[in-house]
């Protein structure tokens, strides 16, 4: 049985729009959008408008980040470089 007596429950059931999932992460509405498409992030319907669940979130931001080990330093500021010379 889920228990509902914890604040940190209340906040794993959270929906979010797709308006606040992209402020969250910082990116724009079209690339939230493709990410949704795409089965990157799952979406809950209600009616006519797509909920995202916090959790959904989260799940994405861990499997999408990048783990640097120690022995990557090389790369780390390659990646900086490039980045940099994109702007």
């Amino acid at each position: 049985m889920y228990k509902t007596n914890n604040s940190n429950n209340f906040e794993e059931l959270r929906l979010l729009s797709i308006n606040e999932a992209r402020k969250i992460l910082g990116i724009r509405h079209e690339s939230l959008k493709d990410f949704i498409y795409k089965g990157m992030i799952g979406t809950i319907n209600i009616g006519n408008k797509k909920r995202i669940p916090t959790e959904s979130l989260k799940k994405f931001v861990m499997e999408n980040t990048e783990k640097f080990e120690p022995g990557d330093k090389n790369r780390l500021e390659r990646d900086i470089m490039e980045i940099i010379r994109k702007k």
